[in-house]
């Protein structure tokens, strides 16, 4: 089936014809016109609860079968009233759920090439000093397609994918 006669390096998306598009460790051409793929992200806290003088420590990680675009990445913690700490290239921002021109990216543009696995085990380490507000928060890694936000709104077919790790802090 991969050495099929006239097939395509992409797809009628521009996705690679050729990859393993549903994680299974075996790249092969899907039937049809449009290949299968997808950008599989990860995240994860390292407790699901916190009090004064815990360390919350955050992982995320990316894999991209073969998605050849370029992409915007936005990471943050979301708080129970909508508020977002962003983290980005030259520190971290305030945002809101409701108004999504707030949103900053820690990387913009940036092109995804394929294939590619990267994991950061300790992208974000945090101790909890008892100032904070206590209550319920998402930690999220959220990639949309370059510029997709830039007018303060997201549609399905623009975002590329989303991972939340939800926490406590009590």
């Amino acid at each position: 089936m991969n050495a099929a006669p006239r097939l395509s390096a992409a797809d009628i998306d521009r996705d690679f014809r050729i990859l393993d598009g549903n994680g299974n460790g075996s790249a092969v051409a899907d039937m049809g016109a449009d290949e299968f793929s997808r950008l599989r992200l990860t995240v994860s806290v390292n407790q699901s609860t916190f009090t004064v003088g815990q360390t919350l420590t955050a992982t995320v990680g990316a894999t991209n079968p073969g998605l050849p675009d370029a992409a915007d990445w936005y990471v943050g913690v979301l708080g129970s009233d909508s508020s977002i700490l962003f983290f980005t290239s030259t520190g971290i921002v305030f945002g809101s759920l409701s108004d999504l021109t707030s949103f900053r990216p820690i990387a913009t543009g940036m092109l995804l090439g394929a294939p590619f696995s990267v994991t950061v085990p300790t992208f974000y380490a945090y101790q909890w000093s008892g100032s904070e507000p206590r209550g319920d928060y998402v930690f999220f890694l959220f990639v949309v397609q370059a510029g997709a936000l830039a007018d303060g709104v997201v549609t399905g077919d623009e975002i590329l994918g989303l991972r939340t790790a939800p926490f406590s802090f009590k």
